[in-house]
């Protein structure tokens, strides 16, 4: 029992031998170790590790069982169709399977493609990542314009003021413009928009160099060059070889007329925001005296004469011998329904001369018209002018003065003004008649935007047939616009303008002249076209009076114009046509219809600018200027209203119509500064 506890206490424990082994060095950590660095150990050592299958220590993804795809089209992104096992990659693989097109380098995950929305193949700007590509997107951004399929960096560079092949230059800054857009440039060297014969070259019109037209005669003075008013002097101004008058075709914007019928002998120009105003022409011989007007609605456009059947509404009268179109109004919106209303007078001629009244609504489409909307009592002439008012009576509808100058209600041939009401029924409320037996009130009306200074608007009214002064010189009343309400209203207390001249008829035509004197007031034209002359019968004329003026009689007139030859009829027609040359002052018509200077009653149009001082004018030698008619029957002018500034140049432009030229021409003047 002692030897065995003597023993247990001092017997030392010996350690067990291992047997060492390799361990190889994993320097990438990829749990393969390097072949040529080992270490024998019982344990591994940190880092180490017991096999030695790496072929790339270095290389952590390079080991046996390492996967790689095939990049084929080298974009950085594997084909996960194409595994391959190995340690080493084989050249054009890599370890990714994220692509999504091995074919095309464009696709991949990190790929941007770019909005195309014009389907031009040009992308814009707006890009989205994606590997294939989205529908609507492009590989590229070059799109200059991603909203016009003809605008990108393989289109044409046309003459249009854009950028179409985005490449930063337009039109003739960009060698690569097609000349086929291009037009010839002329030689203008005092930049009036006319050049002379000589070619400057091919350019796009928009150039702010060269003229696209030739044809001036004086490239040195801006107010010398085509199409311009010719004045009655000795320089040549529109360069047609004449240095005092002008035909009406040296005009050469406008419209003419489809069918024959005495086109615009009545023209009546409506002023819009729009631009050009809305226009009629008559037509009162057309088919058998039917008679028809053109309607054209305000802001059409215009350029060289075109055909009325393309731009306008064509009204026909429903019976031969109608003459539908012998008085015209652009009357507003007489019924309230939002549409502009047209009033047509006609059945003055023939039958029973009652004289009758067609109201139309300007949506109405090209068509026969049906019965009348009024007609008058027997010889009344109803309806021989129509004039439209405006909201007099302020109840929300536009109203119109119907004239009746044969109206015998009151005496024979006294005449009346007839009050139409606007409203859902437009209706006659009362009349205003003529004072005197014979005097044919109501023969014209005119507004006068105020002739005496008092901020009261007048409406001027012709008797041309009334003895005064002399056995039927006529006459001409000024009605404050408030009055024509006044059912009681005597017309004799109103002022008067009386003719001196046996039978000239003054107030055939009447007009405001607008400020012709620059006084401040509003002047008026009248004329007088059966004025004989020294025993030269119907020379005709035309008065011009002050605003402001007490005098009664137009032998005191500041201005009388007189016509050149018998039968000129100067003054059957008298126009405002606003202020043409830019001086701040109002310029006036005389049209004289029957002038023979070019041809047998081709008309003349008479122009005198404001301020003239003589005064007596002979209209033949010292009118301002002269157009003529082109050819027999022309009886240029009847129909010349002012149209406003048409071209937006600053300057307003008028409309003279040519009857018989062809089937009829309205030529569009425009106004243009003079010396």
């Amino acid at each position: 029992m002692i030897w065995f506890l003597v023993w247990g206490c001092t017997q030392e424990e010996i350690p067990e031998e291992c047997a060492p082994i390799a361990f190889y060095l994993d320097g990438d950590g990829d749990g393969y170790g390097d072949p040529f660095q080992m270490e024998w150990s019982c344990d591994a050592p940190s880092g180490y590790v017991s096999n030695y299958d790496d072929c790339d220590d270095a290389d952590a993804v390079a080991h046996p069982d390492a996967v790689w795809y095939r990049d084929a089209d080298t974009d950085g992104y594997g084909d996960p169709e194409s595994e391959l096992i190995a340690c080493i990659p084989p050249l054009g693989y890599l370890q990714n399977a994220e692509d999504c097109d091995d074919h095309d380098p464009t696709k991949n995950p990190e790929r941007f493609w770019y909005i195309d929305g014009d389907g031009d193949g040009f992308g814009s700007a707006q890009s989205v990542e994606s590997c294939d590509a989205p529908v609507g997107a492009v590989s590229n951004s070059d799109d200059c314009d991603d909203n016009d399929i003809f605008i990108h960096p393989d289109g044409i560079e046309v003459c249009d003021e854009i950028d179409n092949d985005c490449d930063g230059e337009i039109d003739d800054d960009d060698a690569t413009l097609d000349s086929f857009t291009t037009v010839p440039k002329f030689v203008d060297e005092d930049g009036d928009g006319f050049g002379t014969d000589e070619l400057l070259g091919y350019y796009c019109e928009s150039a702010s160099f060269g003229a696209l037209v030739s044809g001036d005669c004086d490239d040195l003075d801006p107010l010398v060059r085509p199409n311009v008013i010719e004045l009655n002097d000795e320089v040549d101004q529109n360069c047609d070889g004449d240095s005092a008058t002008m035909d009406a075709g040296s005009f050469t914007d406008g419209w003419e007329s489809a069918v024959n019928g005495a086109f615009g002998l009545y023209t009546r120009a409506r002023a819009s925001a729009e631009g050009t105003p809305s226009l009629l022409f008559s037509m009162h011989s057309y088919d058998d005296y039917r008679g028809g007007v053109y309607f054209i609605p305000a802001g059409t456009a215009v350029s060289e004469l075109q055909d009325l059947t393309d731009s306008a509404s064509f009204w026909t009268g429903p019976h031969p011998d109608d003459r539908l179109g012998q008085s015209l109004a652009l009357a507003g919106d007489v019924d309230g329904d939002g549409v502009e209303d047209v009033l047509i007078g006609g059945k003055f001629n023939t039958g029973d001369r009652s004289g009758a009244v067609y109201l139309i609504s300007t949506a109405q489409e090209s068509a026969t018209l049906s019965e009348p909307f009024l007609t008058g009592d027997v010889e009344s002439l109803f309806g021989n002018y129509l004039h439209p008012a405006g909201d007099v009576n302020a109840d929300g509808f536009e109203d119109v003065l119907i004239a009746s100058r044969g109206d015998d209600t009151l005496g024979s041939n006294r005449g009346a003004i007839h009050f139409l009401a606007g409203g859902d029924v437009p209706s006659i409320t009362h009349s205003i008649y003529g004072a005197t037996n014979g005097g044919h009130f109501g023969f014209m009306i005119a507004d006068v935007a105020d002739f005496d200074g008092d901020g009261i608007e007048e409406y001027a009214i012709s008797a041309p047939y009334l003895s005064v002064l002399e056995n039927a010189a006529g006459s001409v009343y000024l009605i404050p616009k408030h009055e024509v309400s006044n059912d009681a209203l005597d017309i004799t207390t109103l002022p008067q303008f009386h003719a001196p001249g046996h039978k000239e008829h003054a107030g055939m035509a009447l007009t405001d002249a607008g400020d012709f004197n620059g006084d401040g007031l509003t002047d008026l034209l009248i004329g007088a076209p059966d004025y004989d002359r020294d025993d030269v019968t119907d020379v005709g004329r035309a008065f011009l009076v002050y605003g402001g003026s007490t005098e009664s009689d137009l032998s005191y007139a500041p201005h009388t114009f007189f016509g050149a030859e018998q039968g000129d009829s100067a003054g059957e027609q008298v126009y405002p046509v606003g202020d043409i040359n830019g001086d701040e002052l109002s310029d006036i018509l005389v049209i004289a219809p029957k002038n023979d200077e070019n041809a047998n009653n081709a008309g003349a149009v008479y122009g005198i600018l404001g301020g003239e001082e003589a005064a007596v004018l002979e209209l033949h030698t010292e009118a301002s200027f002269a157009i003529y008619g082109a050819t027999s029957n022309d009886q240029l002018g009847r129909g010349s209203p002012r149209m406003g500034d048409v071209n937006d140049d600053g300057l307003d432009d008028f409309l003279i119509t040519s009857t018989s030229h062809g089937y009829g021409k309205a030529y569009l003047v425009f106004g243009n500064e003079m010396p």
